[in-house]
């Protein structure tokens, strides 16, 4: 494993107390290069919703693009300035709670790192027991998170509104609004949050020679470039998050009209939510730049021997908690395909029993059996698909990486000429782009036939993009003289986009576009538990348990490597 050695490399920021070219013109390049992107992101978004329309009787040319086809003779446009505000409303909440969970959790962070000097190993212990309790909720896909907070706080303890944005039956009013934003901004907020505070507590934590570097500023700003920038994310967990909390706004327009097939309305919905994209991104570069000119970085010094020991403790457990979600995965191998399909109505929704220990589904179908087999095609789509992205992204990152780091103009702007084509396809979000992938492959020949390709496509395509910026991340992030750094850099890329992967695998199928029934898919199986959700618990928290164990094992892993290199906005990337 990789260590920080100490270093005799000059600042790339400062040299000679003047800014360097490249340091001033990083602004104005990545703006051009910014819209010029999200213009052909709206030809190329076209381009995709036509061909989702040549599809149908009478072809693209037949349609009607200023008419929604469903609520006709509504226009678009009308549609999409009704349901704007309401995103705003839910992106903009989400966003604030994510910044202040972010401050709070990086405030945590030092508090736990002075600590963990003082107290030595027993504040390690303490600092991956808190690691684990602020990646729980992160780790989960958004929606996800969503029905466990669905579940306790509206359902069981009836605390806030589960559906909608206000209540049946009274006049519309701002505390009323308030408690029925409160559990999707919380949804939206928790990944991000959690993303953000990593990287700027790595910031403020990093070990460093005596040099008066500015931390607190460098840190607030590294901050706000590293939330903004996950603009793309949010906005894409938004259109299921909606579609779950019934919230009017454009991201269920989206799933809508992917769904109902009225095309106008997601093209329409989906450049307004390019434009809020090309926002987020124009201001988290911004703040990107900012952070550059504050930030002062004196010599790396080598962290404390027992450190470096409890560094590789963590590392050591955290890939072995990966034991868990393959274990899940291998149990699914000797799963009985009988076990896994025989519908049985005579034993429908029955209780654990020593024949079913999960008990069964509406169905009369193992719970057990179909979780298992469940984890094994998720788990092994979201593996393959990542192992494409990474082998596709991850030496064009690191050749990105490799010019930008050369902190010379000629060398950054060639790494952004570079990098523009993932800047392109970085406006469609990843749960939209993977939907209109998967909508795109064909369907399965036989009922009972494993059908991977959309799961597989869209995995592989909505990642691809983001494992680009990712790798990047990682080559610039590298300590200098880092040793080693290769194969954790490539542990961490593979268990993030692996993560990544199995949230949006999870999503295709809960929508109903990936693996189709009777095939069991984690996504899936969640569907029908919420289904039924009045009359069998076990059916959703079976396989959403599996879903969490698996994502949060993947998490700790990608963390773990992560913390080899100095930048910690890895995960952050991946949720662009």
């Amino acid at each position: 494993m990789a260590e920080y050695p100490a270093s005799e490399a000059v600042s790339p920021t400062v040299a000679g107390g003047r800014l360097p070219l490249a340091a001033v013109l990083q602004l104005p390049r990545r703006v051009v290069l910014l819209v010029l992107a999200w213009v052909l992101s709206r030809v190329i978004i076209g381009g995709l919703v036509a061909g989702l329309a040549g599809a149908q009787p009478g072809g693209a040319a037949a349609v009607n693009w200023a008419v929604s086809r469903v609520q006709n003779p509504m226009l678009v446009a009308e549609i999409v300035a009704e349901r704007l505000p309401n995103t705003l409303l839910l992106v903009g909440a989400a966003m604030g709670l994510a910044l202040a969970l972010a401050l709070i959790l990086a405030l945590v962070a030092v508090l736990v790192h002075r600590l963990e000097d003082r107290a030595g190993p027993l504040g390690s212990v303490l600092k991956g027991l808190g690691r684990i309790v602020c990646f729980a909720p992160a780790a989960l896909p958004a929606w996800g998170l969503g029905v466990v907070l669905v579940y306790f706080l509206a359902f069981r303890w009836q605390l806030l509104p589960a559906v909608g944005m206000a209540t049946v039956g009274e006049a519309p009013n701002a505390a009323d609004t308030l408690r029925h934003l409160g559990l999707p901004a919380l949804a939206l907020a928790a990944l991000p949050a959690v993303a953000t505070a990593q990287a700027a507590a790595r910031e403020l934590t990093l070990p460093r020679a005596p040099g008066g570097a500015r931390r607190g500023p460098a840190g607030l700003l590294r901050a706000l470039g590293t939330l903004l920038g996950q603009s793309g994310g949010v906005v894409g967990a938004a259109v299921l998050v909606e579609t779950a909390f019934a919230w009017p706004g454009l991201g269920r327009a989206v799933a809508e009209g992917l769904l109902r097939k009225d095309y106008p309305v997601l093209l329409g919905a989906l450049t307004a939510l390019t434009l809020f994209i090309l926002v987020g991104r124009l201001a988290a570069e911004l703040f990107r730049w900012l952070e550059r000119l504050v930030r002062k970085e004196p010599e790396p010094a080598a962290p404390a021997p027992w450190r470096l020991r409890a560094r590789k403790v963590y590392v050591v457990a955290a890939l072995g908690l990966l034991l868990v979600p393959f274990g899940l995965a291998a149990a699914g191998v000797f799963s009985s395909p009988e076990a896994v399909l025989r519908t049985d109505t005579a034993v429908r929704s029955q209780e654990p029993s020593p024949e079913h220990p999960w008990g069964t589904d509406a169905q009369g179908r193992d719970i057990q059996a179909r979780v298992l087999r469940g984890t094994l095609l998720s788990l092994s789509a979201a593996v393959i698909g990542a192992i494409g992205a990474v082998l596709v992204g991850g030496g064009y990152g690191v050749l990105a990486g490799y010019l930008s780091s050369q902190r010379t103009l000629l060398g950054e702007s060639l790494s952004d000429v570079l990098l523009w084509p993932a800047d392109v396809a970085l406006y469609l979000p990843a749960l939209p782009a993977a939907l209109l992938v998967a909508r795109r492959l064909p369907a399965a020949d036989a009922p009972t036939e494993v059908n991977w390709l959309p799961v597989l496509g869209a995995v592989a395509l909505a990642l691809l993009p983001r494992t680009i910026r990712a790798a990047q991340t990682l080559w610039l992030g590298r300590a200098p003289g880092q040793t080693g750094a290769l194969l954790d850099g490539l542990g961490a890329l593979f268990a993030g986009a692996v993560l990544f992967g199995l949230g949006i695998g999870a999503t295709v199928d809960y929508v109903g576009v990936g693996m189709q029934p009777p095939t069991p898919a984690l996504g899936s199986l969640l569907r029908d538990g919420m289904n039924a959700l009045q009359t069998n618990v076990v059916a959703l928290w079976a396989p959403l348990l599996a879903l969490w164990a698996c994502a949060l094992a993947l998490y700790l892993a990608a963390d773990a490597l992560i913390g080899y290199f100095q930048e910690k906005t890895v995960l952050a990337r991946l949720n662009e």
